[in-house]
Formats: structure tokens, sequence, C-alpha cells
């Protein structure tokens, strides 16, 4: 009873600091953004064809609102079971994605061709709320994907807490400071894995954010040592799992 009075506490002194920080470091929930990510496994013979190629009809659905960010990505730290590539697009709604989808099976014979070779293939359609997007593209960035795993006493505010108060204002930060091109902090909109799992999404411009934002996440910890007994009360350390990637991406 003890040990989850004091769990409690923690979280809310944390909220409580965050809330009181200067108005540059505070996160407020944002309208959802929505994202259809769809993972592959391709053969190694077919790597160096599984990168960009012909952006048209990607860029046409973002001209005429569909969608409002696309992107390839191409996995740096390759496992026995994980994918080789994946694609994605965001939309601020569900039927935007879709339509995208729809678009997309319609496609040319090449990229089926391609898509056929796949060994392993699966999706996911994510939902954030907490996010910053600069407009732009991204060429020769990297991808780094945190998946974490709630608690199942974690409060049912947990994605807010989160959002506000522990991830969002660290991440908002590096964003401002063209650390980071992009970020967020992901449900799952259509629960096709554990519903509890919930991922941290970053796209860096170049490798050199790597290191920059490692230093930044120790710095933050010192400074705040509430910071981690706050983030270990609510998500299974154990079950976390990285991922890392080279990223093309465009953002509307």
């Amino acid at each position: 009873m003890f040990r989850k009075l004091w769990l409690v506490l923690g979280i809310c002194s944390a909220f409580v600091m965050c809330m009181t920080a200067p108005a540059s470091a505070q996160v407020q929930e944002k309208p959802p953004r929505y994202v259809y990510v769809s993972n592959w496994v391709f053969p190694r013979s077919q790597w160096p064809k599984a990168v960009p190629g012909d952006s048209k009809q990607f860029d046409a659905l973002i001209a005429n609102g569909t969608i409002n960010g696309y992107g390839y990505d191409a996995n740096a730290v390759h496992t026995p079971d994980g994918w080789t590539h994946d694609n994605w697009w965001s939309s601020t709604s569900m039927a935007g994605l879709f339509d995208c989808l729809s678009a997309l099976e319609k496609g040319n014979g090449a990229e089926n061709s391609l898509l056929e070779s796949a060994t392993k293939h699966w999706d996911n359609v994510l939902e954030s709320r907490y996010y910053d997007v600069k407009p732009g593209t991204v060429n020769s960035g990297y991808l780094y994907v945190s998946v974490y795993t709630l608690r199942k006493n974690a409060p049912d505010n947990a994605m807010d807490i989160l959002g506000k108060g522990v991830v969002g204002p660290l991440m908002h930060k590096l964003f401002e400071e063209g650390i980071v091109s992009e970020w967020e902090l992901d449900a799952q909109a259509i629960a096709t894995n554990n519903p509890a799992t919930f991922v941290i999404v970053w796209v860096l411009p170049n490798a050199s954010g790597l290191d920059k934002t490692r230093a930044a996440m120790d710095a933050a910890f010192k400074a705040n040592p509430l910071i981690g007994p706050t983030f270990e009360s609510m998500v299974h350390l154990k079950d976390h799992r990285s991922e890392l990637g080279s990223a093309y991406a465009v953002y509307k």
C-alpha cells in the first residue's frame, strides 16, 4: 500500500513540477494525428530496391489534403525476427489513412513486384495527441523508436502524464533546438498488439542527433530525479525495446 502511495505521489509531484515550469517547456494536447505504418521483411537481394522511388502519388495525396506526411525507413540494427524496411503516412483522420491505402493498392506493377517478394509483412495504426512536426523533407535522417508497455496499475491518464510532464517537455525542447525534426507519443488506434503498448518516436535530420538526444536525456534525468521513478512507475522497463533506422520523410 505504501509503495503504491509513493508511486502516486511521485507521479503527481513530477506532473506539478512540469505544470509550474516555464511556458516554453510546457506541452499541451493537440488534435489527433494518425499514422499508418507498414513493416516489411525483404530478402537481402531486394534491399537496394527498397528505397524511396517515385513519390508522386504520395505528393499528390498531400496536395489534395488526404495525408500530411509520408516516409520510408530502412532498419539499421537488425534482429532475427524484425523488419528490414517500412513505409508510413500520416493524416488528421482515420479516413485519410485508409483513403491513402486504397490509392496505394492501385499502384504500379513494379512496386507491387517488390512487395510480393517480402517474406513477412504487418501493419500498425497509431494515434498521437502529443507531437511536434517541422514541415519539409528529411533526407539521410534517422528514425528512433522506443516501445514500452504500461503497467496494469498505471493511471487511466498515463499517456497525458507522459505527454505533458515526462516525455513531452524533453522532446519538445529537442524539437525547438532543431535536434529533432519530428517526435510523437503514440498509442494504438487499432490494437493489433497488447493494448497497453505505446511508442515514442523521433526523427533526426542527421546522425549527430543520436549523440545529442542521448546527452540531453542524461542531463534531464540528472536535473530532475523524479523523471526516472515516475516513468518506471508506469511502464515495464523489462519489456522495453528500441529500433533504429535510416529515414526519408516528407512533412506538410
